[in-house]
């Protein structure tokens, strides 16, 4: 896997939350894709986590 990312800027930070499965090449499932699919509540669940913690950040400076 690779990633071509555009030039960061002094201070700037790049995240790449990445996650991979595989399985046989001849067999078709859907499995695979359960793998490294997590469910939107989760995901929902981690992008307010984040942007609290930076809205607190924020409010401490």
């Amino acid at each position: 896997m690779s990633w071509t990312l555009p030039p960061l800027e002094g201070g700037d930070r790049c995240e790449l939350p990445v996650a991979a499965a595989w399985s046989s090449a001849n067999g078709e499932s859907a499995n695979t894709w359960y793998a490294v699919m997590p469910s939107p509540t989760v995901l929902l669940r981690q992008v307010t986590a984040e942007a609290a913690k930076l809205a607190d950040t924020r409010d401490a400076d």
